[in-house]
């Protein structure tokens, strides 16, 4: 089975799991066994935790732990019913288990809801923020009030037994929520500017020596050079980088990432120049390096060479009055709606353009220039100025300097063949709520796959 097939069925599943669970649960409010059901929600459920382990990861993931609970849950709930019918204490073993199994499932639903729905994943970028805890909260409570009730109701049992079996409802359901929240939660803010900027430095200094003896990295480090999967300091550009002429650093320490673009090149040397576009994304846990992903670049868009850049652009550092100021979910928003409009889901005239916006793509202005004589938003006039936005990843927001980052899989559409695509770094400058200035990195020969979150490019 593909890939594609297998998230198919995975979400297929996942439905059905919900939807029977639901039914499932209204028979214990209302003591009906719902017998058949209860069949297919058990089976579709295990199926759910199942299938979430054959797609490839070459790390373990929150969720696989959170699936590996899921499944003991189960097998204890299955115990009680089929193993024994439900007798004395089995009773409240299976209404304890078929409701957490249930919860576990919304609450998966209610953290792909964030990812996946612009205007909750605007709220909640990285899952740290207030309205994702909130809801998750909210999703807790209802379910352990289902249970106290289901427990009360699907023939009754002692009070202590039921205080004894919600405890350990509610605090496996919690311990559960912590790993699965994990895969969209930023992380502690254990490493501040200073400390993501100094680890950004060993980097590139690692980078031009071919050394990383010195970068403190993650037991479970995972490294993506162009897309594929590698090992750290094998990407296509290690080896053979002597200088980093354009260097621009971008951090944000609620989230643990680290951004560089750069200009590389292997000169002075015996052998032919070359030059590299370079952009490189580290996530920091713990002080330590968890994942690297980087794309390197040796040609040319419009005939600019690497070579050309020198100093990036003061107005990335520059800070913003207060009353000009984003908040963190509000910046990640804006870039949003940006990729709605590339996407063509939304009319560019509904995103907020600054009169002074530029976009610059490896070195080139792209629009306002004989390149592209359109505006920022004037450019999509051009029914051929489009591309499919997915697999959008928002990384970095600057509040204090009206900065965000984000990396988006930029696929071509079915109707536009010739319009490369490409896995792509934008940072924006927002400034009074309106994109001042755009630029990107990427590769301009295309990459089909960035090798790291989920869906379409991924």
């Amino acid at each position: 089975m593909d890939s594609q097939a297998l998230l198919l069925f995975h979400v297929g599943v996942s439905v059905v799991a919900i939807g029977s669970g639901i039914a499932v649960v209204y028979g214990l409010l209302t003591a009906d066994r719902m017998a058949a059901i209860t069949h297919l929600f058990l089976a579709t459920t295990a199926a759910t935790s199942l299938t979430g382990y054959l797609f490839h990861r070459d790390h373990l993931l929150p969720s696989q732990v959170v699936g590996a609970i899921a499944l003991v849950t189960l097998a204890a709930t299955a115990l009680a019913l089929y193993g024994f019918r439900l007798r004395a204490a089995w009773r409240a073993v299976y209404v304890i288990g078929a409701t957490l199994s249930l919860y576990f499932n919304v609450f998966v639903l209610v953290a792909q809801a964030f990812l996946k729905i612009p205007s909750l994943h605007a709220l909640a970028p990285t899952g740290s923020e207030p309205p994702f805890a909130v809801a998750q909260a909210v999703v807790l409570l209802v379910f352990v009030a289902i249970g106290f009730t289901a427990l009360r109701r699907f023939r009754p049992v002692a009070a202590w037994v039921a205080c004894v079996l919600l405890g350990g409802f509610a605090g496996l359901a919690g311990s559960g929520s912590a790993y699965a929240a994990g895969e969209t939660q930023a992380v502690p803010g254990d490493c501040n500017r200073h400390c993501l900027l100094a680890i950004l430095t060993t980097y590139t200094e690692a980078l031009v020596d071919n050394d990383t003896s010195r970068l403190a990295v993650a037991p479970q480090l995972r490294v993506t050079s162009n897309g594929a999967v590698t090992t750290l300091g094998k990407g296509q550009v290690w080896g053979a980088v002597k200088r980093i002429p354009y260097r621009h650093a971008f951090v944000d320490p609620v989230s643990g990432a680290a951004v560089f673009y750069g200009t590389l090149t292997n000169t002075p040397t015996k052998d032919g120049e070359k030059w590299w576009f370079y952009v490189v994304r580290l996530k920091i846990v713990a002080r330590q390096v968890s994942e690297i992903e980087e794309i390197s670049y040796d040609g040319t868009l419009g005939g600019t060479p690497a070579s050309s850049l020198d100093l990036p652009h003061t107005l990335y550092d520059t800070y913003l009055p207060p009353a000009e100021r984003s908040t963190r979910a509000q910046l990640f928003a804006i870039a949003d709606k940006y990729f709605d409009a590339v996407t063509g889901a939304l009319n560019y005239h509904d995103v907020p353009w600054h009169p002074e916006c530029q976009r610059i793509e490896l070195g080139v202005f792209t629009v306002n220039s004989k390149l592209g004589p359109g505006s920022c938003g004037g450019e999509f006039k051009d029914p051929k100025v489009r591309w499919t936005v997915r697999n959008r990843r928002f990384y970095i927001a600057d509040e204090e300097r009206g900065v965000v980052l984000a990396i988006g899989n930029f696929l071509t559409p079915p109707e536009l063949p010739n319009n490369n695509g490409s896995v792509v770094f934008e940072v924006f400058k927002i400034q009074d709520g309106l994109i001042r200035h755009i630029e990107a990195f990427f590769r301009g020969n295309g990459q089909l796959h960035s090798g790291w979150g989920e869906g379409p490019g991924s």
